[in-house]
Parts: structure tokens; C-alpha cells; sequence
């Protein structure tokens, strides 16, 4: 089976409602969706994030994988990336983001040439169901919210949140409003919610220690099951979750540097960083190796990298949380398929073969920001 052409379009879909937080304001989610002819009629499809992903894909992956025969997803992934990347090199980190949409699609055509499920190439299933986490952002400064409302507010959408994708665990934002604001918020949760649901929480780096640590003794109680990224240093994360007891987790993902880092129990991953799915195999067996439990954190994916999503949560050992998840955010996933919707707590994988799901091309076209240029 070799591959005749490559082509990624980048695509910025409207999300139906904002996502604010301290970082940023999104109104779109901004991906670039990969399709891989081959010679055998096979086409596999890929996603990554970004839209700036399309142009290394069609100028440089695109030229260097035409008419390759494919043998595997590892002997073609060192067509276009180094075994490792240089940390000298920060742009071979964007090319292995964006090649995570093509070593997605590769895996597609094997599947559909195999006929059989992503899962069964990476592994086969460990678990029954790819569960995840309902997750919503702060208020948006533009509903002008006062600080009494914004707690009352927040318990209602994560109410209206959990019973919508059947999740018992519900992720918000925090951060955006005075701590006080955020205090009151989780107790708000928490007593919208009940005792059995599990509640975390996202800060963004945004607080300084002092303002952190007044979060987490007052939210004690409130027993969170998680709190990311409080503050913006490892040291003061270890520090706090050592001092309070609390599980603390960050987005750094490299084991060399967490295994100093006792207290801190989660590296929360973006499954299109390591470039590759079995990069994210690898990553979740390491970092379990020294006691860390990981996660997939999302990045506004669309129905194609969900669905990758979906199968590694089924046949990764170490990918025993659930992962977070803001596809019902989109106002469009860009697949025909419906069974991959947030429902009933978790995703039962179909048995269709490769990623099992069909791209709505019509959508893409839609959403495509560069009109024509590469035709679908």
C-alpha cells in the first residue's frame, strides 16, 4: 500500500458557546484535518491542532511521503522527523505536532486495510469504555456577572453539564475571578453536584503562591479531586500539593524532570504533542513508571483526533483517568458518525476498522480557511 498524495486543510469551527480563561478567549476551535490517498483506493484521515499545522504538512510532509510504501507508522514517521527532538530545535516540536495528523491517518489506512479497530493495532482493549471528563469554562466577562452571581451561575452549568454527558466528573475554569469568587464557586459545585461526583478544577497557572494556598485550604472541604496548574513552577505545585495533601497535576509531561517532583501526582498530555500514538503509549508508560498518572487534556478537538482520543483511552494501561473532553463545545465535529457523542459517561468504541469514522466533507469545505486551495 503506498501513499499517493497527502493534503491538509486547515479549519476554524465556531463552538457554541465561549471558552474563557485566563489565557485566552476562544470563539473557534482552530485544527488542520489530514487525508492520505493511497494506491490501493484506501484514504485515512488524521487531525492535529492549529491551523498553521497545514502548511508544514503540504510543503514538507506531503513532498517527502509521496508515493512511500507504508510499512509502519514508526519507519514512516523517521521519513520526516528525528528519532528525538533537539531541545536547541523548538520547531521540530511544532513539525511533530503537526505530524501527529499524519501518523494519525497512517494508522487509519492500516486499519482499513486490516480491516480491523485502531485499538487492536495499539494494543486491544484493556477497558470497556473511553471515559471522560464534562468539562466548562469561567463565565465570560461578557455575560457582566457580578462576583455574588458567578458562583450560582457556575453550579448550574456544571449541574447542567454532568446530567447532558451522564459524566460524575466535572473539570471548570478557575482563575479568571478574585479567588474568593472561585471559593465560593467549588462550594457552590460541590453542593449542586452532591458528594459522589468528583470535582477538579483549572487555574492556568494564574495564581501566585500565596493566593493558591488560600484557595486550597479553603476549598478543602470541598475534597477536589484535582487542581491543575495552580501556580506557574514545579517547585511551588510540589510545595503546595506536599503542605495540603491535595492532588496537583501540570502540563509538563517529561518524566526526567517530575521524577524530582514527588507531591505532584498528574501530567496532564495533549495527544497531538508527541507526534505519534504510540508516542503516547510510551509517554503513559513512563511517567507511570515513576508514579505519575496521565492524562489527555483537550485542545478543541474535532471528531477525528476524538475518536484516536477514544481508542488509546480503551487500550492504554496507563491511561487510567478520564480524560477531559470539549467536543460538545463544537458546533460541528466534522464526522458523519454519531455514536462518539459525550453521552452515559464514556465512549464505547465501535468495532469499525481504523479510527471508525467518516469525515463530513461538506463541513470541512465549510469551515476550511483556505478557501480552494487544496481541493477535498
Amino acid at each position: 500500500m503506498k501513499i499517493k498524495r497527502i493534503v491538509a486543510i486547515p479549519v476554524a469551527i465556531p463552538v457554541k458557546r465561549v471558552g474563557y480563561f485566563s489565557r485566552a478567549r476562544r470563539t473557534a476551535a482552530l485544527r488542520t484535518i489530514v487525508k492520505i490517498d493511497c494506491d490501493n483506493g484506501i484514504q485515512g484521515i488524521g487531525e492535529t491542532r492549529g491551523i498553521h499545522a497545514a502548511s508544514i504538512i503540504n510543503d514538507k510532509f506531503a513532498v517527502l511521503l509521496k508515493d512511500k510504501e507504508i510499512t509502519g507508522p514508526a519507519s514512516i514517521r523517521l521519513l520526516c522527523l528525528p528519532e528525538t527532538a533537539d531541545y536547541g530545535y523548538p520547531d521540530q516540536l511544532v513539525e511533530q505536532s503537526a505530524y501527529a495528523a499524519v501518523d494519525m491517518a497512517i494508522f487509519d489506512c492500516m486499519g482499513k486495510d486490516l480491516n480491523t479497530p485502531l485499538y487492536n493495532l495499539i494494543g486491544g482493549k484493556c477497558r470497556d469504555m473511553a471515559r471522560f471528563v464534562t468539562y466548562e469554562y469561567s463565565n465570560d466577562p461578557e455575560e457582566s456577572l457580578s462576583d455574588n452571581e458567578i458562583p450560582t451561575h457556575m453550579a448550574k452549568k456544571m449541574l447542567a453539564a454532568q446530567d447532558s454527558t451522564g459524566s460524575k466528573f466535572v473539570e471548570f475554569k478557575v482563575g479568571t475571578n478574585s479567588v474568593m469568587t472561585d471559593i465560593k464557586t467549588v462550594a457552590e459545585v460541590r453542593m449542586a453536584l452532591g458528594a459522589d461526583s468528583k470535582i477538579g478544577v483549572d487555574a492556568n497557572m494564574t495564581w501566585d503562591f500565596d493566593t493558591a494556598e488560600k484557595f486550597i485550604r479553603e476549598t478543602l472541604p470541598y475534597n477536589l479531586a484535582n487542581i491543575e496548574e495552580p501556580v506557574s513552577d514545579l517547585n511551588s505545585m510540589n510545595k503546595l500539593a506536599k503542605r495540603h495533601g491535595v492532588n496537583i497535576s501540570s502540563h509538563c509531561t517529561s518524566a526526567d524532570l517530575l521524577t524530582h517532583y514527588k507531591y505532584i501526582d498528574g501530567a496532564v498530555g495533549e495527544p497531538h504533542a508527541e507526534g505519534s500514538v504510540l508516542g503516547c503509549r510510551d509517554l503513559s508508560e513512563r511517567l507511570s513508571a515513576i508514579g505519575k498518572r496521565y492524562w489527555f487534556r483537550s485542545v478543541w478537538e474535532a471528531g477525528v483526533s476524538w475518536s484516536a482520543m477514544c481508542h488509546m483511552s480503551v487500550s492504554f494501561p496507563s491511561l487510567r483517568r478520564p480524560m477531559q473532553a470539549l467536543i460538545n463545545h463544537l458546533k460541528d465535529d466534522l464526522i458523519e458518525e454519531e455514536d462518539y457523542e459525550m453521552l452515559n459517561g464514556g465512549i464505547d468504541v465501535p468495532d469499525r476498522p481504523g479510527l471508525g469514522v467518516t469525515l463530513d466533507n461538506k463541513a470541512v469545505e465549510k469551515f476550511r480557511t483556505d478557501k480552494g486551495s487544496h481541493p477535498i
